[in-house]
């Protein structure tokens, strides 16, 4: 059974990406915090010590969810190339609600606090759930790759470039969704199979 604080904790994490996402990464205090959550000072300490740890947090808790879901999604023997196209469906999402703006904070949070090792381990996390996803798609069949590693690297670096992009771009969710699984689609059997027959 979840416990009150665990709730409350759960709460502030559940704004955090909202302030740091308007706000940016430097200019969110914690009576920000306070403000949203509807928290004093003392109950807001009781959790956290700073924006930092805050954000810190969020990010990592987010990562965690995300390694629950693809090893959920695998243990079931679902289709791992099923599982891709939700996660790029996933990012879509996250880009129409505007969330690219909290890639823009923690672009921020790497040159203020000049921490890179935080932002660089929560890439490699990323890679590894990607590479996870690719081999077993490779296993099953469903994707012609030689090497998961630099296609996960590759689908990162786009997502990134299009997520921060669209701070300054509007896409429509039509284009996103083309573009992103016409990356995937790349990889399939069936590509392949098109580019024979061409």
């Amino acid at each position: 059974m979840t416990t009150k604080g665990e709730m409350t904790k759960a709460y502030i994490l559940e704004n955090a990406k909202g302030l740091f996402g308007e706000k940016g990464y430097g200019s969110v205090t914690m009576k920000d915090f306070c403000d949203r959550c509807h928290l004093s000072r003392g109950g807001l300490y009781r959790y956290f010590v700073s924006t930092k740890e805050i954000f810190q947090t969020m990010l990592t808790e987010d990562l965690i969810m995300v390694e629950k879901s693809v090893d959920r999604w695998l243990s079931e023997e679902k289709s791992p190339i099923e599982l891709m196209r939700h996660i790029l469906s996933f990012q879509v999402i996250e880009i129409l609600k505007g969330e690219g703006a909290l890639d823009l904070a923690i672009y921020e949070y790497c040159k203020l606090e000049k921490d890179r090792s935080f932002i660089s381990n929560r890439l490699d996390s990323s890679k590894r759930i990607l590479i996870r996803v690719l081999d077993a798609a490779m296993k099953e069949g469903e994707i012609l790759i030689q090497d998961a590693e630099k296609v996960a690297v590759w689908l990162l670096q786009h997502l990134e470039g299009v997520r921060i992009s669209s701070n300054i771009i509007t896409y429509s969710e039509e284009v996103l969704m083309e573009d992103l699984m016409t990356l995937l689609h790349l990889y399939t059997k069936q590509h392949a199979r098109e580019l024979a027959l061409a």
